[in-house]
């Protein structure tokens, strides 16, 4: 996870009226019935990613103790994992793995966050980072999320060229697909470091115009 990208308020709160007013027409009960029931099944998502993570970093060697969720979550992160490691068997050839979800930070911008793996091939670095849902949808901020882990390497002193970010996303259902995007560095590191930069410009200003406000 990470702590740099800020999200939709509307939207999310858009999001969860809807599923707790589809909860509540499926169960038959009251709103309070059904905003539980919703919030069960986002937990049961969210505890499904974490699970099939987990799965995926031992099978990558990272020891860790196994997450305590619910047996729904463990079915669905299993079922991703098992996507995972029949698309691993082809596409971890030639790679060094060098990072399995290890913390990173970015002095330069102010953020840090957790890539689920990093790794080099004959042209150098590269960022991994799983995403787990029943049917996986691209999305910007999920290239957005790994640059910033990108950037975070290259602020720390890799020593490798970077190459890339690799986007894969892992269906929670047997019968889902895959979803795996490659977006090279350039130029999409010029991109992030540009917005990461006026976030962090941001952030400056709101701090020093504070100061002024707190001075009179």
């Amino acid at each position: 996870m990470t702590t740099i990208l800020g999200e939709d308020i509307g939207g999310l709160m858009w999001w969860a009226e809807k599923g707790a007013a589809q909860a509540t027409q499926e169960v038959g009960g009251d709103a309070d019935t059904g905003h539980a029931e919703w919030r069960a099944r986002k937990k049961d998502t969210m505890d499904a990613g974490t699970y099939a993570h987990w799965l995926i970093g031992c099978a990558l060697g990272k020891e860790e103790e196994e997450p305590d969720v619910s047996l729904v979550a463990r079915e669905r992160g299993s079922i991703a994992y098992h996507h995972w490691a029949d698309w691993w068997l082809g596409a971890g050839d030639g790679l060094q793995v060098l990072k399995v979800e290890e913390q990173v930070t970015c002095a330069e911008f102010s953020f840090g966050g957790t890539p689920d793996l990093v790794v080099s091939d004959a042209n150098g670095l590269w960022v991994y980072d799983w995403k787990t849902s029943e049917k996986p949808k691209l999305r910007a901020k999920s290239v957005a999320q790994a640059a910033a882990y990108m950037l975070a390497l290259l602020d720390s002193g890799q020593g490798r060229k970077p190459v890339g970010l690799r986007i894969v996303g892992l269906p929670t259902v047997l019968d889902g697909r895959v979803l795996d995007r490659s977006f090279p560095w350039d130029p999409v590191g010029f991109h992030a470091a540009a917005y990461f930069g006026s976030r962090r410009m941001s952030y400056e200003l709101g701090k020093e115009l504070d100061g002024m406000l707190d001075d009179h």
